[in-house]
């Protein structure tokens, strides 16, 4: 981690960075052909360890439907997306009602790949392809609201101290981002 580590950078961020220069431009290649915008992620505030997020963000509006499908959330809500600052998979529980929330699928990936277990460890790494293979399918919340009718992808992350079932919204964009930005070649 040291390697990427900046002052003022985020984990994430780097994460996205990283990921974005190299793996996720080919995996993304062929699974959604031609390449998109580019966008970069504003997610992963440090923050001191242990620390839990207080309360939930405000609940999406899903009047607010971008073009490409996404949500268009203010830049107040985006950073108040669920998982914008976690750093390890046990800072949160998410449920299909609850999801983490992103805009696309390389942040998808990219979140998935930069959390660490309580030990530290990272389950995948920087590998984009194995954290891919842990998807187990997309649900459909309970609370349709909570989603805005958008599927809701889970994932199965072992960690030392556990299995989490983590679920995650990649439909939750800010103005200066969408879903397709950050879905091809080059995002992030």
């Amino acid at each position: 981690m040291a390697e990427c580590w900046q002052p003022g950078e985020a984990v994430f961020q780097c994460r996205m960075r990283k990921i974005a220069g190299g793996v996720v431009s080919v995996l993304l290649s062929a699974l959604v052909g031609a390449g998109c915008a580019t966008t970069s992620p504003k997610f992963g505030q440090p923050r001191a360890a242990g620390a839990v997020v207080p309360g939930e963000p405000p609940a999406l509006e899903c009047k607010n439907k971008k073009q490409d499908g996404g949500v268009l959330v203010s830049d107040q809500r985006a950073q108040a997306r669920r998982g914008y600052s976690d750093q390890k998979f046990s800072d949160r529980v998410t449920t299909a009602d609850r999801p983490i929330e992103v805009c696309g699928y390389a942040q998808q990936l990219s979140w998935l790949t930069a959390l660490h277990c309580d030990d530290g460890s990272r389950p995948w790494g920087d590998d984009v392809h194995a954290a891919h293979a842990a998807r187990r399918g997309s649900v459909t919340p309970d609370d349709i609201d909570s989603s805005c009718l958008h599927p809701i992808d889970a994932y199965e992350v072992t960690c030392p101290e556990k299995t989490y079932t983590v679920y995650i919204n990649l439909y939750v964009c800010p103005a200066n981002e969408g879903v397709m930005d950050n879905w091809g070649p080059g995002a992030g």
